[in-house]
């Protein structure tokens, strides 16, 4: 599938790409939104389908975390439904094993306040559902990993 397009002194030949190679293509290129509409137009009865948009929402909820957009980051992470340990270990201030993650600097303090009270809120969703679950086992580490951030980031 070629198109060839010019004007008076420029030729250009267009080729289309496969979906999947655009889609990595804009992912590289952090245009996740882009992706993402992209991405819903693969054929549904594909079994990749869900998994790569998956990948591409992490992808634009980290990138949203690395942005200082908080609030979206963990309205989407909340969203796909990923783990709270998952989201607490991206939260570098709060993960208090230095032999674990290098030293960096610490935090401006808005930029502290307004990630503490974006994971708050996440958590705050994130463990009413958890609370709902059957497996006692699972439910109790989950709760026990979350009310120990909580009462870290007050």
């Amino acid at each position: 599938n070629l198109a060839v397009a010019s004007s008076d002194n420029t030729c250009w030949i267009l080729r289309q790409l496969p979906m999947d190679q655009q889609i990595d293509e804009l992912m590289q290129r952090q245009q996740f939104e882009e992706a993402l509409a992209l991405s819903t137009r693969l054929d549904k009865a594909d079994p990749r389908r869900e998994e790569k948009l998956l990948k591409i929402n992490k992808a634009f909820a980290l990138s949203e975390l690395q942005k200082k957009n908080y609030t979206r980051a963990m309205s989407t992470y909340a969203k796909l439904n990923v783990s709270p340990m998952e989201v607490i270990s991206l939260v570098p201030f709060l993960v208090r094993d230095s032999s674990a993650a290098p030293a960096r600097p610490a935090p401006d303090p808005a930029d502290h306040e307004a990630a503490v009270s974006a994971l708050i809120e996440y958590l705050t969703q994130r463990r009413l559902s958890v609370a709902k679950r059957g497996d006692e086992a699972t439910k109790f580490q989950y709760l026990e990993t979350i009310d120990t951030t909580l009462l870290r980031c007050y």
